[in-house]
């Protein structure tokens, strides 16, 4: 991962470069009718097999440069991660089951079954399975740090 971040801007260069005027000859279907046939297939070739890598490892050099903080919010879901994985689906089969049958718009019911699956997960999560050692062992979480008096 060193080297790629060391090398995040020469593999940008590397994919967009050449990836630019290709989509822009593809798109206008125009290319240099005196070109050899093996030269497109080349450049076809280092379009299509490197320049997806050349962008995949810029996107992740540039992506742990700018996403690598943390905070409250995130320290508490990164935690929260598999146990509302876990609950997740029970509040959508069960608020999905009534929700459908309702007569509002589609996109309405699928926004509310949701936003309400999202909620019950949160608040099961922090309510029930947060609190105690065992539902924290149930759920495949570390226990809590005891606390001295």
């Amino acid at each position: 991962m060193q080297a790629i971040d060391k090398r995040r801007l020469s593999l940008l260069l590397l994919g967009i470069v050449p990836l630019v005027p290709t989509l822009v000859l593809g798109a206008t279907q125009s290319w240099p009718a005196d070109m050899p046939g093996w030269a497109g297939r080349i450049i076809q070739g280092y379009v299509d097999g490197f320049v997806p890598w050349f962008l995949i490892l810029a996107m992740l050099a540039y992506g742990k440069r700018i996403l690598e903080f943390s905070n409250r919010f995130l320290k508490y879901f990164a935690e929260a991660a598999y146990p509302l994985y876990i609950l997740h689906q029970t509040f959508i089969v069960i608020i999905g089951f009534y929700v459908v049958q309702w007569e509002i718009v589609v996109g309405s019911k699928y926004a509310l079954i949701v936003t309400l699956a999202l909620a019950g997960s949160v608040l099961a999560y922090h309510v029930l399975v947060k609190q105690t050692n065992v539902t924290r062992f149930l759920f495949g979480m570390k226990p809590k740090a005891r606390t001295k008096a």
